[in-house]
């Protein structure tokens, strides 16, 4: 199978509307039992997808048409770059774009003088914790988050998530 063409970008005002139906097609993919229907037929409220594009941490990967296919949100929590969301739609999938997107965010917290990144995710759905432990990220243990993951991953779990981890990916050795 040939790779398509995509280019990854800050997001753009237009952009916000269409970001929804890519969120809610690849959390479809989850397994029924880690995430809760209103979560998974959920989004990211346009007030924090609007807030973030204006502050320059909205990357969308579109296809060659410029329409978005995929997207990630950062934040910053304290030292540490925080992926709050990634999601590509599964009919792009397995194209490199999560990849190029984590790449875009790297790039991102790095700016902002960050130390790490990091990241909470479901620990054994084959995209995720395991994807990101090939990208270099590792599981964070207990005694390692920091008070703004540890409220993260509280908060996950109280909404009815299950299996939840954080990562970390070093960006200072």
């Amino acid at each position: 199978m040939s790779r398509r063409s995509y280019l990854i970008s800050l997001a753009t005002p237009e952009q916000i509307p269409m970001l929804a139906a890519i969120e809610i097609a690849a959390a479809a993919k989850f397994p029924l039992d880690i995430i809760p229907e209103e979560i998974r037929s959920g989004s990211v409220p346009v007030s924090q997808l609007k807030a973030a594009q204006s502050e320059g941490r909205l990357w969308v990967a579109c296809d060659a048409g410029q329409v978005p296919v995929g997207f990630a949100i950062a934040r910053l929590e304290g030292d540490d770059g925080f992926l709050q969301e990634l999601d590509v739609h599964p009919d792009h999938q397995r194209q490199g774009l999560g990849r190029r997107l984590i790449a875009a965010v790297t790039e991102w917290s790095q700016a902002q003088g960050c130390r790490r990144l990091t990241l909470t995710t479901f620990a054994s759905v084959p995209w995720n914790a395991p994807y990101y432990e090939r990208l270099g990220f590792r599981v964070l243990e207990l005694e390692e988050l920091s008070n703004s993951l540890q409220s993260q991953l509280e908060s996950e779990i109280s909404q009815g998530m299950k299996d939840r981890v954080a990562m970390v990916f070093p960006l200072i050795q």
